[in-house]
């Protein structure tokens, strides 16, 4: 089993589902990170890109925490679900809490951990449990 990499420009929902047409794309995992408005609009289009395309059935959102949006974008309305879709819940990755020491491809997220100034944001009365993992095992997900 390969894995495809398609060019698309995003801000053309129209060639997009085109492109996933012609390849035959059933299910379509998003890796678009969304960090800003430009990206979570590119994974918008892409989700209607999906919608419009007749090969495309399923849809795999990157997402944190936003399954309501997904949701809404991935459902016709009046309750009709046109794409299957999920999202993964990784949790937060350890790699944070190893740089610049631990080997990754992450950009550092200072709003969670800053291991060279010694901080780190603990939610809530800190005994509430969490779940981790390391980017590299992400793959074998």
């Amino acid at each position: 089993m390969g894995v495809n990499h398609l060019l698309a420009q995003y801000d053309d929902v129209e060639a997009t589902a085109q492109t996933l047409q012609q390849a035959k794309i059933d299910t379509l995992l998003s890796t678009i990170g969304v960090r800003n408005k430009k990206a979570s609009e590119a994974q918008i289009n892409l989700i209607r890109s999906s919608h419009i395309s007749s090969t495309t059935r399923r849809f795999i959102a990157c997402v944190f925490g936003t399954s309501r949006k997904i949701h809404t974008r991935c459902s016709g309305g009046a309750g009709k679900t046109y794409l299957s879709y999920t999202r993964v819940v990784n949790g937060l990755f350890l790699d944070y809490y190893g740089m610049p020491h631990w080997k990754t491809s992450v950009h550092p997220w200072l709003n969670v951990v800053n291991m060279e100034k010694r901080w780190a944001v603990i939610l809530g009365d800190g005994s509430a449990k969490a779940d981790f993992i390391t980017s590299q095992t992400l793959q074998y997900l």
